[in-house]
């Protein structure tokens, strides 16, 4: 386990979907359409999964030693 992968891959995704919807709301409101943020929202939840699901080696930077 890694503590502190765990916590900078918690906060990557939580930057990650917020930009996205925030970029997502103003593209949206701009040209007055929901599917437009709704597919910004998606974009940044799938990107976001890609890169945070999986068990890739920089996330295990700092195993926990017993």
């Amino acid at each position: 386990q890694d503590f502190k992968g765990q916590f900078w891959c918690e906060r990557f995704f939580q930057v990650l979907v917020v930009l996205f919807g925030l970029a997502g709301f103003a593209v949206g409101y701009m040209k007055q359409d929901f599917r437009v943020t709704f597919q910004f929202l998606s974009a940044g939840g799938g990107i976001s999964a890609v890169i945070c699901l999986p068990d890739w080696p920089w996330w295990n930077r700092n195993p926990v030693s017993w």
